[in-house]
Formats: structure tokens, C-alpha cells, sequence
């Protein structure tokens, strides 16, 4: 499992401000594994999805890269096909 790590440019920061964790930026893509947990389905099927096309993706050399914003796109649009 690997972390993301934030880097804080401590020099700009208002001490009296309180940062919490909530403040750091957010994830711009998913992995396969986050979408598979997220739609309730295995790793296998994602993956044919992506190779499909189905799932809105590219490919970074051997990793799959999943655009948050796309992706939630491409959901709302099921959601309202199937509506």
C-alpha cells in the first residue's frame, strides 16, 4: 500500500491558523482498486472494463490512470441511462 505524501512549504503558513488534515489537497485520479471497492466489483472486471472502454481511463505505461472528475461524469451518466 503506498502513501501520499504532501509536501508543506512550512515558510508560508500563519501559525495561528490551524491546519488539519482535512486542508490537504485532493487525489485527482483513482486507482483501479479505489474504483473496484467504490462499484463493488473485483479487480479482473475493472480491468476488462478499462481495456473496453467502458470506464473512462488512460494508460500511463503499465498503470491505469482514472481521472476523478471523468469518472464521476461517466457515473452520473449510468445513472441517468439507466433512470
Amino acid at each position: 500500500m503506498s502513501a501520499n505524501v504532501v509536501l508543506l512549504d512550512v515558510s508560508r503558513v500563519d501559525p495561528s491558523d490551524p491546519i488539519s488534515v482535512n486542508d490537504r489537497p485532493g487525489t485527482e485520479i483513482y486507482t483501479v482498486s479505489q474504483v473496484a471497492r467504490m462499484l463493488n466489483m473485483n479487480l479482473g472486471t475493472i480491468y476488462q472494463l478499462l481495456r473496453n472502454g467502458v470506464i473512462p481511463a488512460k494508460r500511463l505505461g503499465r498503470r491505469w490512470v482514472i481521472s476523478r472528475n471523468r469518472f464521476h461524469e461517466w457515473l452520473d451518466d449510468r445513472k441517468q441511462q439507466e433512470a
